[in-house]
């Protein structure tokens, strides 16, 4: 079975691995063209979670409340820094 990683920012499941370790921007979003590490969800593990900035191909012209999860439709805040969770 094949994992498939969701692009946090906009939500495109068109996205790669890149040849690096496990950890900080190891996927690339092939619409956004952005490097990003992967959105887990806390209830379920799942990597199908909704952009926090659009859905693919469009950017949300208000932002939503929270995003859900595509698997097991459990709500989460949203990014504050969409291609790499707030991490620096």
């Amino acid at each position: 079975m094949v994992d498939q990683i969701d692009c946090p920012a906009c939500g495109s499941s068109d996205t790669v691995r890149l040849p690096t370790p496990e950890g900080w921007r190891s996927h690339r979003c092939v619409p956004c063209e952005r490097s990003f590490e992967p959105r887990t969800c806390p209830h379920c593990g799942s990597r199908q979670v909704e952009g926090s900035l659009g859905v693919a191909g469009a950017i949300y012209k208000q932002a939503p409340v929270s995003v859900g999860c595509k698997s097991c439709g459990a709500r989460l805040p949203l990014l504050t820094e969409a291609y790499g969770q707030g991490q620096g």
